[in-house]
């Protein structure tokens, strides 16, 4: 064990010299391997193409996190997490969460135009519940622009999202793998900075092994939990959108139910009051 300590150490020692070349290396691969993750320009679901992951040791890391969220709309501050790798599972949990956010409401929002299109193209009677949904629509929309969501209300006619979500998350998952093999590969190229800024987490023993290893297991389970997350948020987008419809119909049918409800007490009541009274009078 201390013959590894000892080699590990030497080896940081030797590192510190090429600190800068080796950081400037890293994230020129980080750049380069980021291009690889592709997404079309008509299917962003949020203003902003992509988190502002920055280089490890950026001093403006916290305001340029912040700036991002603020112009999302989203209410964090990442200035309580104390390394980059904290940070950036924060920018990244809260950048997927937004484009679920988005998705869900501009699918809730197709499906609703889609079925009041049907509606009037019938020429049916408006129901309290149609009255609702256009209430609802306007509320939405506003929602939409609010939460820097892309507005896809006249884009298409689609009303499934399922493609344009996977697409997303995808994309948004693939920067986010390469951003976690440049702080991978920076822990190790950069050792006495790490072990510096105690960067990972409090441990018992700040030994190069210690921080190389906590940092690796750390990284290695964040990319597996990062993607089953997502897998599983996808499977329940998709329940949503096949159920919501069904949904949003069964509304009107509990909406005619009252309405017919209604009319039968209207009616039925003086009739039943009638066969009551009939019988006292004829014994009368």
């Amino acid at each position: 064990m201390k013959k590894i300590l000892i080699s590990l150490s030497l080896i940081s020692f030797f590192l510190s010299f090429r600190w800068e070349s080796f950081a400037d290396e890293n994230w020129d691969y980080f750049l380069k391997w980021k291009e690889s993750c592709i997404l079309d320009n008509t299917l962003y679901l949020i203003s902003q193409k992509e988190p502002p992951y920055l280089e490890y040791d950026n001093k403006d890391i916290d305001s340029k996190y912040n700036k991002y969220f603020q112009d999302l709309k989203i209410n964090v501050d990442v200035s309580s997490w104390k390394n980059p790798f904290e940070k950036a599972k924060i920018l990244y949990k809260e950048t997927q969460n937004k484009i679920f956010n988005c998705a869900i409401m501009n699918s809730k929002l197709k499906i609703w135009q889609k079925i009041i299109s049907l509606i009037n193209s019938k020429s049916w009677s408006k129901t309290n519940t149609v009255n609702k949904i256009e209430t609802q629509n306007k509320t939405l929309i506003d929602q939409i622009k609010e939460n820097k969501c892309i507005d896809f209300n006249k884009e298409n006619s689609t009303s499934t999202f399922k493609i344009t979500l996977l697409e997303n998350v995808i994309y948004q998952n693939c920067i986010y793998v390469n951003y976690l093999n440049y702080l991978n590969s920076y822990a190790w190229e950069n050792i006495q900075q790490v072990l510096k800024n105690n960067s990972w987490t409090k441990l018992k023993t700040n030994t190069v092994n210690d921080v190389i290893s906590k940092s690796w297991n750390d990284i290695a389970w964040e990319k597996i939990h990062s993607k089953t997350v997502y897998n599983q948020a996808l499977i329940a987008y998709s329940e949503f959108e096949n159920t919501y419809g069904i949904h949003t119909l069964l509304l009107f049918i509990y909406d005619d139910y009252i309405s017919i409800r209604s009319w039968l007490d209207k009616t039925l009541a003086p009739l039943s009051q009638l066969f009551y009274k009939i019988p006292k009078a004829q014994k009368q």
